[in-house]
């Protein structure tokens, strides 16, 4: 029991999470660089997503022959739904406001809350409940009313929303799931990500998926730092502190990257940012402070 305790409460691994939550909030700024010259919507994704996998290659050398039957479909599974979370939010990021597409992703601790109840059985509390209430509110006043019930208004709004779903279900599998090293889980992330975002061109109308872009030198390298400096690390991080932290506090927690990435916005883009923005942000990050600072119940585990 103490041990459940600890996975669900430890200090390091919410720090871990809090600081790439913070590294993320800037992740906005090189894939606007990537689309500038070119790599616009999924393309980001999918080609920083195979040099990542070129990177992490060696890591299935070294783990095989670790993983039985049951290990590996499980890890397929993740590895896709987890990929998909990064090929979405990839392409929300430049399809949309960077403020909606945030903000719409952080709707994701609303899924892990309901996500924690009905398949780990963990109890609704207070927090959580607020917690819950906080995410709807900001989502009602951030994308306001004026045209009917404030669904998401264009493909990079809807985009960002299946983001943050699929982020929290990938955050429960690997929370619940099989001991499996978050190296070998974020190869397989990046392996997901490459297929969905060639799903999404496939899919997207002509004119948002954009022309494949014209291949050069200075173009691999950015991507590559990028893939190297930022996907990498972060995603690494989140998945081990995935395996330690419930899937709504995982989603709380990364909501940091919000924060940093809605102020950074506002200062050096051209983006709307006004009184309904601030207040669904604030609502929506609010979420965080009201489940790590109010939430002490210690997470159950269940199968994924």
């Amino acid at each position: 029991m103490a041990g459940e305790r600890l996975r669900h409460t430890g200090l390091f691994p919410n720090l871990s999470l809090a600081a790439v939550a913070l590294a993320a909030g800037f992740s906005w700024m090189p894939l606007r660089f990537l689309a500038s010259r070119g790599l616009t919507s999924a393309w980001a994704g999918l080609l920083t997503a195979m040099l990542a996998a070129i990177v992490l290659l060696p890591v299935a050398f070294a783990q095989r022959g670790r993983l039985d039957g049951r290990m590996l479909r499980s890890l397929i599974v993740t590895g896709l739904v987890n990929g998909a979370s990064m090929a979405l939010y990839i392409a929300a990021l430049l399809l949309t406001d960077v403020v909606r597409a945030l903000v719409l992703f952080y709707l994701a601790p609303m899924w892990g809350v309901m996500m924690g109840i009905f398949v780990l059985h963990e109890k609704l509390t207070v927090a959580r409940a607020v917690a819950v209430a906080l995410c709807l509110a900001g989502m009602l006043v951030i994308l306001g009313t004026s045209h009917g019930w404030p669904w998401p208004h264009n493909v990079g709004d809807w985009l960002a929303l299946g983001c943050g779903l699929s982020w929290a279900y990938a955050s429960l599998r690997i929370y619940a799931g099989p001991e499996i090293s978050a190296m070998t889980q974020n190869l397989c992330s990046m392996l997901g990500c490459v297929v969905v975002s060639i799903a999404i061109l496939i899919l997207l109308p002509a004119g948002l998926a954009g022309p494949p872009p014209t291949a050069s030198a200075g173009l691999v390298l950015a991507s590559a730092a990028y893939a190297i400096l930022m996907i990498i690390p972060i995603n690494l991080v989140a998945l081990w502190s995935a395996k330690h932290l419930s899937p709504a506090r995982v989603s709380l927690i990364f909501a940091i990257e919000a924060v940093i990435g809605i102020a950074s916005a506002a200062v050096l883009l051209d983006e709307p940012f006004g009184w309904r923005e601030a207040v669904g942000s604030v609502l929506v990050i609010g979420s965080t402070l009201v489940d790590v600072l109010w939430h002490r119940t210690p997470a159950a585990r269940g199968a994924a």
